[in-house]
């Protein structure tokens, strides 16, 4: 017995037939001297299906045939002679007259025993019976329509390894659609869109985009005359960016510094109060109106407030300041 879950038609208002013409071992079709009116396909789809005719039902020579079944015409067309495992000599005709009835057979009930039989670990809530194993979704893998057996519950999951996934993302080019965020630190190469801002405290390297979020920024200034004053207390970034502008004239070459402490003290601008990489200098030997600029990095750690101071020097002779303006940006 072969289990193939042939599509079945089951007749609810069976009637007996009788042959009417004996059945041969060569016979393809056979047909009753009586009528079968009345007998209708409970499935619905009008004897699409197969059924099964027990000829010589009830004796010694009863064989099943499997067979289809037009309404119309009232021919039955043999599928498989000896159906459900039997063993009765087709070389025996059965004769003309011989009673068959529509039944059922061992097949369509292993059939459907085979069914519940695999969907047992899903009737009994997983209890017993035989459960699908989840495979991991592959990334970028190959559809498939799958081979297994089993059905699956449907609160299932699969899981998709971070392992696959990282690896896949490094490698991938994309572009990201709208209402998708991807950590700034995660970002490597490429274009942001229109539209798309990065904390300026997570930017690593490369050029700073054209609006720049004033969350990160200090201008102090601008002065015009004088010392720049040291009362603006910075913290809350490892790295600065520290740029200073001057407005000035000078006799002589003239020396602009920018000095940088952890306290707000006029000292600063000797040389003994600055710390590491705090002073820069540009010179100018004319005596005329001149803008001065330096700029340079610190990095002091998140925890610790500075304070910057800006003086401008002459070598000799006198310089003096119109105005002076210091940015600072904290960038990570």
């Amino acid at each position: 017995m072969t289990i193939s879950y042939l599509q079945r038609a089951y007749v609810g208002s069976a009637v007996a037939g009788t042959l009417s013409a004996a059945l041969t071992s060569s016979a393809t079709t056979f047909q009753s001297s009586t009528s079968m009116t009345g007998m209708t396909d409970l499935t619905g789809n009008n004897f699409a299906g197969n059924l099964v005719v027990t000829v010589d039902y009830g004796t010694a020579n009863a064989e099943k045939i499997l067979c289809t079944f037009n309404s119309s015409t009232g021919v039955f067309t043999i599928v498989t002679r000896n159906y459900d495992g039997g063993s009765y000599n087709t070389a025996t005709p059965h004769a003309s007259g011989t009673l068959f009835v529509v039944t059922a057979s061992a097949t369509e009930a292993a059939e459907a025993n085979a069914a519940v039989q695999s969907m047992k670990h899903i009737l009994t809530g997983g209890s017993s019976g035989t459960s699908a194993s989840p495979a991991n979704i592959a990334v970028d893998g190959t559809p498939s329509i799958g081979t297994a057996t089993v059905p699956a519950h449907g609160d299932h999951s699969h899981s998709i390894p971070s392992t696959a996934l990282s690896g896949w993302l490094s490698a991938a080019t994309f572009t990201l659609g709208s209402g998708v965020s991807v950590p700034v630190a995660n970002l490597q190469s490429g274009t942001l869109p229109s539209g798309v801002t990065v904390p300026l405290a997570s930017i690593a390297s490369g050029n700073l985009p054209a609006s720049v979020s004033t969350s990160n920024v200090w201008t102090i200034g601008p002065w015009s005359s004088g010392t720049a004053p040291i009362s603006t207390a910075i913290t809350g970034y490892n790295d600065y960016i520290i740029v200073v502008t001057a407005n000035a004239t000078a006799s002589t070459a003239a020396n602009l510094y920018l000095n940088v402490n952890t306290s707000a003290s006029s000292s600063m601008t000797s040389p003994t109060s600055r710390v590491a990489t705090a002073q820069w200098a540009t010179t100018t030997g004319s005596t005329a109106l001149h803008n001065l600029s330096c700029s340079g990095a610190y990095s002091p750690g998140s925890t610790t407030t500075f304070y910057i101071q800006a003086a401008l020097t002459a070598s000799s002779g006198t310089a003096t300041t119109n105005a002076v303006t210091v940015t600072v940006i904290g960038i990570n």
